[in-house]
């Protein structure tokens, strides 16, 4: 439960944090985030360089041996192909909130970066991966998420792959919603850690109640979920979230 008051306010500040860079923010602010996200693949290449039996799904553990040099607060990587959605995942449980106004290179950037709530973990204990990200007005960070309101995006971008240091997972969509800040605290202030079986129902039933679309079946405890959130402007305080089920193979 106070896991989740935590998230809550994380969601509400992305809401304040971007709402002041649409009023206020300046070229040369996305400039800046742009030279950051710039460097930073820059700097991924020098210390990456494939082996003969690596693979393009999972690089090996050298690459993040490499990239915690770069920034000891890499916890794994999200991709999500034919899309701008190829980020690295920070993770500061001692400051939950950090890479919410912050780049890469750990300057303050109305860009941010994509971080996991300072609850979730990459062990088996965390049911559920909650990753934060701005949507960015020029369509970086998680700005693409909102293309899975349709259904047809989804069946063209069924998988998001997420790169661990033990390997690359692929989680399969579910199921996408829109809600507002009330909805998201009234509805789901018990169920989003799904650290439960029960929570982790009650979660999912309502994620495909809510979502889009329901081609798909529901996943079933104990399968890890991914959740990605991201701000959404159709609604007063909107919130827009992605949930996907873990699955075993590459679509």
């Amino acid at each position: 439960m106070l896991r989740f008051r935590g998230l809550t306010a994380a969601v509400f500040l992305a809401a304040a944090v971007w709402s002041g860079s649409r009023l206020y923010g300046t070229v040369r602010e996305y400039d800046r985030g742009d030279a950051d996200l710039g460097q930073m693949y820059k700097a991924v290449e020098s210390v990456y360089a494939p082996g003969p039996e690596e693979t393009k799904e999972y690089p090996g553990e050298n690459r993040f041996d490499g990239l915690q040099k770069l920034n000891s607060d890499i916890a794994a990587w999200i991709r999500i192909e034919n899309t701008a959605i190829d980020y690295p995942v920070m993770h500061t449980p001692g400051e939950p909130d950090f890479y919410l106004s912050h780049g890469f290179d750990k300057e303050p950037s109305v860009y941010g970066m994509i971080y996991m709530d300072a609850g979730c973990s990459l062990d088996e204990s965390c049911k559920n991966r909650i990753l934060y990200g701005h949507h960015m007005k020029n369509g970086a960070m998680f700005a693409a998420l909102s293309e899975y309101a349709s259904g047809e995006y989804r069946e063209a971008h069924p998988v998001i792959l997420f790169d661990t240091p033990e390997g690359t997972e692929y989680y399969e969509v579910f199921a996408a919603m829109s809600l507002s800040a009330s909805q998201m605290e009234e509805s789901l202030t018990e169920w989003l850690a799904a650290d439960t079986e029960e929570a982790y129902r009650n979660l999912t039933a309502y994620a495909m109640k809510q979502s889009f679309y329901s081609k798909k079946a529901a996943p079933r405890w104990p399968e890890p979920l991914l959740t990605l959130i991201t701000c959404e402007y159709t609604k007063k305080d909107g919130r827009f979230l992605v949930l996907a089920g873990k699955t075993g193979k590459r679509n």
